[in-house]
């Protein structure tokens, strides 16, 4: 199905939902603020936030299994919002034990990994939020395409927007 742009409402009401698990309440608000893929998020460091100059480096280095869509790194702005979001998560669980280098990462052992590793994967508890919302067509996705819309219903210029979002072509 084509994408769908989330209203402020519906952002709103989805971070709501995802309350009490914190690590999906700042996937959705990064989502949201960057426009980013759901691999490309899960995948974020600390050492790719650059919090002086408010900016986000997505890696794609294979050898090290980070990967972009477009086989390129690259590098965007992070609203003020997204700024702060990450500010209150690191101060929260940036240095809690164990110490790892993933921005999302498991707090608690569960059946198929242990505290400290990265999470893969956000799509059920998503869903599961997104459902609560009153959102039922919903995919992670829509969250991408919400970024884009805004982005150009402000007047930021296409080809700025492209590069955001890592689109190799205009016509994307």
């Amino acid at each position: 199905r084509e994408g769908k742009a989330l209203t402020l409402a519906e952002y709103s009401a989805l971070r709501a939902e995802c309350d009490g698990e914190p690590m999906l309440v700042l996937f959705v608000t990064l989502a949201w603020e960057t426009g980013a893929r759901t691999g490309e998020l899960l995948q974020v460091e600390w050492s790719d936030v650059d919090f002086e100059r408010g900016q986000m480096t997505f890696v794609n280095d294979a050898q090290r299994g980070r990967q972009t869509k477009g086989r390129r790194s690259r590098t965007i702005p992070v609203s003020a919002e997204a700024l702060r979001a990450l500010r209150d998560h690191a101060a929260q669980f940036r240095f809690i034990a164990p110490a790892s280098p993933y921005v999302f990462k498991h707090l608690r052992r569960s059946r198929d990994a242990e505290p400290g590793q990265r999470i893969e994967r956000v799509y059920r508890g998503l869903k599961a939020a997104a459902r609560r919302a009153g959102l039922r067509a919903f995919r992670p996705h829509d969250l991408r395409h919400s970024f884009t819309t805004a982005k150009l219903a402000e007047g930021v210029a296409a080809q700025l927007v492209m590069r955001y979002v890592g689109h190799a072509d205009l016509a994307t």
